[in-house]
């Protein structure tokens, strides 16, 4: 990826992501977008809102 990428552009590839795989890990996310964990650990918070993905330690799941 190594592209910048807006915020919301991140979200929704996180999202499809998430449910291509079933899961992500926080460190392969901080490698694919080149961001912060803190800043992977923010996103994955806004999808979780929005039910999106369920966050687990060190990363995301599909929503039970």
């Amino acid at each position: 990826m190594n592209a910048f990428l807006f915020k919301e552009e991140r979200l929704r590839k996180i999202a499809e992501l998430v449910e291509s795989n079933g899961k992500v890990a926080i460190s392969d996310l901080t490698n694919t977008f080149d961001v912060s964990e803190m800043t992977i650990r923010r996103d994955l918070q806004v999808l979780e809102d929005q039910g999106l993905v369920e966050r687990i330690y060190g990363g995301a799941i599909l929503p039970q």
